[in-house]
Order: C-alpha cells, then sequence, then structure tokens
C-alpha cells in the first residue's frame, strides 16, 4: 500500500528539501511512497479532503500567506479523520501550540531540528506504526465537534501582535519579514489578517487605533 505525504509551506527550499530527505529515507521502502506538495493553503484541504487516496501525514507549515496552519488544520480534521497533521515553525513553538492541539493536530515540530523530527516520523511509518502524538495533542479521531474552529475575528495570534508591535517601532514590511525569519508576502498576509480582526480599513488606521489606546 502506498504511504502518501504531503507537504505545505511558503517556502519553495523547505518544500523541496523536505521532499528529497522524504524520498532519500523511504527509497528502500518495500512499499512506495508518494509526496505531494505545495505553498497554497486550499491545496491542503483539496488533497486532504476530497482526493483519493487519503493523504496519510501532512507536514504544515504554521505561517501560510493567507490562513494560519491552525486554521487549515481545522478545516481539515472536520471533514479527514484519518490524515496526521504534523505543524511546522521555526518560531518559538509556544506561539502555535495550543491553537494547533484546539484544531486537531497530532504534533508541532521545530524547523531547526527538521531533520531528526522527520527521521523518526518515518521510522513509524516504514514499521507500519501509528505515529505518536505529542503530549497534549489529540489523536486523529477527536470527534469535530471537540475541534475549535479559528474564526478570523478572534484576537491577534502572538506573530500578529508582533508585526503590529515592529509597525509601531517605525520597522518597514522588510525590516519587520528579517526580524521574524518570514518573507515580506507573509508580513503582508498578516497586515490582512489584522486589519480584518479589528474591522480597519487601512493599515495605518491599526496603528492609529493602537497609538490612541497606548495614549490613555
Amino acid at each position: 500500500m502506498t504511504t502518501r505525504i504531503g507537504i505545505v509551506d511558503n517556502d519553495y527550499i523547505v518544500t523541496e528539501y523536505l521532499k528529497n530527505f522524504i524520498t532519500r529515507i523511504s527509497a528502500t521502502w518495500t512499499s512506495p511512497v508518494s509526496i505531494w506538495t505545495s505553498n497554497d493553503p486550499s491545496d491542503a484541504i483539496q488533497y486532504c479532503c476530497f482526493e483519493q487516496p487519503k493523504t496519510d501525514v501532512l507536514f504544515l507549515d504554521m505561517a501560510l500567506s493567507d490562513l494560519s496552519g491552525p486554521q487549515i488544520c481545522s478545516s481539515i480534521r472536520m471533514m479527514n479523520s484519518h490524515t496526521t497533521i504534523i505543524g511546522m515553525t521555526s518560531y518559538n513553538l509556544d506561539i502555535y501550540r495550543t491553537a494547533l492541539q484546539n484544531s486537531g493536530a497530532q504534533m508541532l515540530i521545530d524547523k531547526a531540528n527538521i531533520q531528526a523530527s522527520v527521521s523518526k516520523i518515518m521510522e513509524y511509518l516504514k514499521n507500519g506504526k501509528p505515529i505518536l502524538r505529542e503530549v497534549g495533542f489529540p489523536n486523529t479521531t477527536s470527534s469535530p465537534s471537540s475541534i475549535q474552529t479559528q474564526d478570523d475575528h478572534s484576537t491577534l495570534t502572538q506573530v500578529e501582535q508582533l508585526v503590529v508591535e515592529k509597525s509601531l517601532g517605525g520597522f518597514s514590511c522588510k525590516q519587520i519579514a528579517r526580524e521574524l525569519h518570514i518573507t515580506v508576502n507573509t508580513v503582508y498576509a498578516h497586515r490582512r489578517n489584522i486589519r480584518n480582526k479589528l474591522h480597519a480599513r487601512t493599515w495605518q488606521e491599526v496603528i492609529i487605533n493602537y497609538q490612541r489606546e497606548r495614549a490613555v
């Protein structure tokens, strides 16, 4: 039986590295491994929920352009109790841990240690064993009603708060991208999400409102 693995990340270098690494690891397996990659969050939902065969394991970046990792995870989990979802981030893991646990993922790994983490995961798959979920994370068959959907108008995430703080400090989008180790496009995406959550028409309106609150 073919093991199907998905990789979704904004960074093409990360997706290609991970794809090649998994391909090398699984080259000697007796059963085939199929890998798909994308930088589009909608592909994760399409492949995991509507395509056959189903994706067995999804490696999902937490800071994508249009949707956050937890948002995508909760959307998948409401329709799919098969796929093991593993979050990936280069930020402090605590930024995403609670949201990812609530959205139905099984694990969160640090990109700085991605080779060791993926090697261990692939070892479980090779031996036909279920991937051990991280302590505090649900299993894949948790009731969909127990999964907390991620509302676009909920409070700002820690990364979004950092974007606001840096902007208040006079940082440009390029400077924020360098500080947070993300792309400029991702900064713009965060700013758009922040505007939507705060019902602001422009980014300047967001900054003015924050400045007013701090002056009170």
